[in-house]
């Protein structure tokens, strides 16, 4: 299992973007956490192909 860390920072930039793209990364962050950064990097939409 994977985890995810950032800083206050990160939390401060996310409330100053718009919520889809806030949405998009708060799932990035659960499948990374859950599977893996290499599982993720092969999902379309995350990482160019």
């Amino acid at each position: 299992m994977n985890r995810v860390v950032w800083n206050r920072g990160v939390q401060k930039q996310l409330s100053l973007i718009p919520e889809v793209i806030v949405r998009k990364f708060r799932v990035w962050v659960a499948l990374v956490e859950e599977s893996g950064i290499l599982e993720v990097r092969r999902c379309k939409g995350f990482h160019k192909a």
